[in-house]
């Protein structure tokens, strides 16, 4: 390359020289694991009414996606989600703290929980979102009838494997303070952690 004399042209080739060799150094992979749970259980609103929900669950307080190795073994409270219309002091889940984790098979015992209820956070009439209340009492009863760790390798970029899978039965009853219950009966769950390998360049 012919370099001008103010030098011009030999600065843009240095510039996409160190251009090119940063995004290629720092193209890599990221790996994630995702929680994924489901239940299906028969809810008795506030209200008395009965209905058959399938809905989802999750690790109470935990991101269902990490870039950090999760394991069942870590999940000790699970929050049981109530599919129904958003309605003002109407509850949205329920979460119900385990005295064993996930990933142990034996009759486990809810210690403890809280609700989630759908509320105007800071009194915005225009914003309804879920609001934690401890002002309830939660009991209960969760039993893992199974698990299968299946301990895989990170899987090949745009590839995903599943590591560790549980199941099992649970019940949850949620008590306000002025004597409303809610509860789940008769529920079945499922679990799994499932690890996802994908692209990733973070200057991009």
């Amino acid at each position: 390359m012919m370099l001008r004399s103010d030098g011009t042209a030999g600065w843009i080739a240095v510039g996409l020289l160190v251009s090119t060799l940063l995004t290629a150094g720092c193209t890599g992979t990221r790996t994630r694991w995702d929680v994924l749970g489901s239940y299906q259980a028969r809810y008795t609103r506030e209200d008395g009414t009965v209905e058959l929900v399938t809905s989802g669950a999750y690790p109470t307080g935990g991101s269902i996606t990490s870039d950090s190795p999760v394991r069942l073994c870590d999940v000790h409270s699970v929050t049981w989600e109530l599919r129904q219309n958003p309605e003002a002091n109407k509850l949205s889940g329920i979460a119900t703290d385990l005295l064993r984790s996930l990933c142990v098979t034996s009759p486990n015992s809810v210690s403890g929980g809280h609700v989630i209820g759908w509320g105007h956070p800071g009194g915005d009439a225009t914003t309804l979102t879920g609001i934690r209340s401890d002002l309830w009492q939660v009991s209960g009863t969760l039993a893992v009838t199974g698990y299968t760790n299946f301990n895989p390798p990170e899987p090949p970029v745009n590839k995903e494997v599943r590591s560790e899978t549980a199941s099992g039965t649970f019940s949850a009853l949620a008590r306000s303070p002025d004597g409303k219950t809610a509860r789940l009966d008769n529920g079945i769950f499922t679990f799994e952690i499932v690890i996802r390998t994908q692209p990733h360049n973070p200057l991009g």
